[in-house]
């Protein structure tokens, strides 16, 4: 099995947690999370029988994506040691695959779905259906928001491969690590607030994790105070993760360019790829302030 097919199975495991979280609405019920933390284990474990330990990795869409995001960091594991190293240096040196794309793509259109459903717009198109009666509705939407996604990054990596000396895949592939930041900077601002809200519950939920009314630990009855969580916060928090994950990708992206060509045909080279991520904070940005 290769790198690249274990990476699809990851990305096709990152949309399946996307449509759970945000489209099946008895998706945080504890008895379905436990089925899907069940299934998941079962095709890591029998995978790893069948093609080895590096399936448990490569397959894994937790794993792959948060090894993706922590090459975002100026630091790095040694032995033992942490290490200093240039910003973003890890992200930019990172080799992508198709499946690697694919998972950065689905996971950028899922947060960019989540971003859509808190609009007056989608709230409009869910007013008299709710349910599983939307489940048709929302399942279609967030795969546009995939599509749509994907086409546009397509169509600007593949406009900046004659400018390169690339084909259209390699040039996709290589303008990929620009992306992570960007997904990135979209999860943090979805999902900031909700960490620490839905996350509080984990110290009741520890007693009681399959909601049949235990108390195993005592905790069952614990609030964890978010008071802190001001509408401030959360805004610069959203703010903050939107522009700051576009800057990291156009600083990612010129990285890249730079291995190819000069200095003087680097800014007509991104072009294209500056005009595609101009698109996603436009959008980013008018869904949050939607929200």
């Amino acid at each position: 099995m290769s790198q690249n097919t274990a990476n699809v199975v990851a990305a096709f495991g990152i949309g399946a947690y996307l449509w759970l979280e945000l489209v099946d609405p008895t998706g945080s019920a504890p008895r379905i999370v436990a089925f899907f933390v069940t299934i998941h284990a079962l095709i890591l474990i029998g995978g790893a029988f069948i093609f080895g330990a590096s399936w448990t990795t490569e397959a894994d869409p937790f794993a792959r994506w948060f090894h993706l995001a922590g090459t975002c960091a100026p630091w790095r594991l040694d032995g033992s040691q942490v290490q200093r190293v240039p910003w973003l240096s890890r992200l930019a040196a990172t080799t992508f695959n198709l499946g690697l794309l694919t998972l950065v793509l689905i996971h950028l259109g899922g947060t960019t779905f989540d971003g859509l459903t808190r609009s007056g717009w989608w709230r409009d198109q869910a007013y008299t259906v709710y349910g599983w009666d939307l489940v048709p509705k929302a399942t279609l939407t967030m795969f546009a928001c995939v599509c749509v996604v994907s086409v546009v990054y397509l169509a600007a990596s593949g406009a900046s491969a004659t400018r390169a000396g690339l084909t259209r895949m390699d040039a996709a592939l290589r303008w990929a690590n620009s992306l992570v930041p960007i997904a990135l900077g979209y999860a943090i601002a979805h999902y900031f607030a909700y960490f620490f809200i839905a996350g509080s519950g984990v110290v009741s939920q520890i007693s009681d994790p399959l909601g049949f009314g235990w108390n195993l630990f005592g905790t069952a009855d614990w609030v964890v105070g978010t008071s802190w969580l001001t509408p401030g916060v959360v805004a610069w928090s959203q703010l903050i993760g939107i522009v700051g994950g576009h800057v990291g990708g156009v600083i990612v992206a010129h990285d890249r360019a730079l291995e190819l060509v000069d200095d003087d045909s680097v800014v007509r080279q991104q072009l294209p790829l500056l005009i595609a991520m101009m698109i996603f904070t436009v959008t980013g940005l008018v869904l949050l302030l939607q929200g």
